[in-house]
């Protein structure tokens, strides 16, 4: 998804669905979201960034976790 406007709404939809099970922010998962196309774009890692696979609570890197929050808050 390539859209910022799917994305949001992609990302929407699975806060929605997980309710409370999730204390990550809209922005965050947005930027994680947003750093894996990015990531595939420039042909980094393309067998594990070509698929989304979000983390609930955050991802376990922290520069990854740190990258999608910057992301996310600065909505780049």
């Amino acid at each position: 998804i390539k859209d910022r406007e799917t994305q949001l709404q992609t990302v929407l939809f699975i806060r929605k669905y997980l309710g409370e099970q999730t204390p990550r922010q809209t922005t965050d998962f947005l930027g994680e979201f947003r750093l894996h196309n990015a990531l595939y774009r420039l042909g980094i890692k393309r067998d594990q960034t070509g698929e989304s696979d979000l983390d609930y609570i955050k991802d376990k890197r922290w520069y990854v976790d740190v990258a999608s929050k910057i992301l996310g808050f600065t909505g780049i």
